[in-house]
């Protein structure tokens, strides 16, 4: 057993309730239709530069990781636990929530520079990294190149 694999079946351990239920919402987060949504409450408050720039970078994200994914076509995991509502359809090199999320804390590090705003977002970035791994639908090196990449 490689290190990659070692690593999944340890992250990859579904059985709390309440865990489950928090890795699969962290999944439902990430995608880039419900993230798209936060630019307007940003856009309502004022700050229209930072929810255009958000918009951008979730298409450029979207792009690069939909052509990373292509040129790699690495299959997901097939062993450990999925958990619902995630299917095994698509390429898992890179993971595309791990390089939004990541993407996403570094634009608001750049941009807001408030510690209240980027350690809540960093957080959720790696969390959102461990929760890919947890409910079965990427190997720990397929967060690591979305970390990288974000």
């Amino acid at each position: 057993m490689d290190l990659n694999e070692a690593i999944f079946l340890f992250l990859n351990r579904p059985g709390n309730p309440l865990l489950d239920a928090i890795m699969i919402t962290i999944g439902i987060a990430g995608y880039v239709y419900v993230l798209a949504l936060w630019a307007l409450p940003v856009w309502v408050s004022g700050r229209r530069r930072l929810a255009a720039d958000f918009l951008a970078l979730l298409l450029l994200d979207f792009a690069l990781s939909s052509i990373i994914k292509a040129a790699f076509a690495a299959p997901r995991p097939t062993i450990g636990t999925l958990l619902p509502p995630f299917d095994r359809d698509g390429f898992s090199f890179p993971s595309a929530h791990t390089t939004r999320a990541f993407a996403i804390a570094l634009l608001l590090a750049v941009r807001v520079k408030d510690w209240r705003v980027t350690t809540p977002a960093f957080t959720y970035a790696i969390l959102t990294g461990i929760s890919r791994v947890y409910v079965g639908v990427h190997w720990p090196s397929d967060v690591l190149a979305g970390a990288l990449i974000g």
